[in-house]
């Protein structure tokens, strides 16, 4: 009688044992991309245009599902294409004198990301992204995007000597 319990036990324990084997199974990192915790990466924060009408594409790195919005008082000239891995932003001509602005906020679950958005008119203007920078103590290098409808130059003061002009890398695009 002795002999039965304990061949019911092991039975038993037996028995369980496969039972939560699928369970732990199911616990596996077989799909880790579904335990992640969501991000959102998007590098651009200015974009500038100049008065012709033109697009540029951001690269967007989403693991979720993410929406694009323009906003500001009258956001008819900016156009917004959405596809997995990129914005696709375009303006229209800009015929007024001043320049004009809005704002794209891309949204996620858990994220909010806010890319402003300047056309030059037919006024004179110079249009700088970013808008501003700062570097570390160590230093670093600063790129900056000018868009613009006159004739300029940079010039660096003769006491700046901590700052190093690089090549002008000016484009028609």
């Amino acid at each position: 009688m002795h002999l039965k319990s304990i061949l019911h036990s092991l039975t038993l324990g037996a028995l369980c044992t496969f039972m939560l084997l699928p369970l732990c199974a199911a616990c596996s990192d077989d799909h880790p991309a579904s335990t992640q915790d969501p991000y959102l990466k998007v590098e651009t924060t200015a974009l500038n245009f100049e008065e012709t009408a033109s697009e540029k594409a951001i690269p967007v790195d989403c693991n979720t599902a993410w929406t694009c919005t323009a906003k500001g008082d009258d956001t008819s000239w900016l156009h917004l294409e959405q596809s997995e891995q990129s914005l696709l932003v375009s303006v229209d001509e800009n015929d007024e004198k001043n320049v004009r602005q809005a704002s794209i906020v891309i949204t996620a679950p858990t994220q909010e990301k806010t890319i402003e958005v300047s056309q030059l008119g037919w006024g004179k203007a110079i249009l700088l992204a970013p808008a501003s920078a700062s570097l570390a103590a160590v230093g670093g290098t600063i790129e900056l995007e000018v868009t613009t409808n006159v004739t300029y130059e940079a010039l660096i003061p003769d006491d700046c000597d901590w700052i190093t002009p690089q090549a002008d890398t000016r484009s028609a695009d």
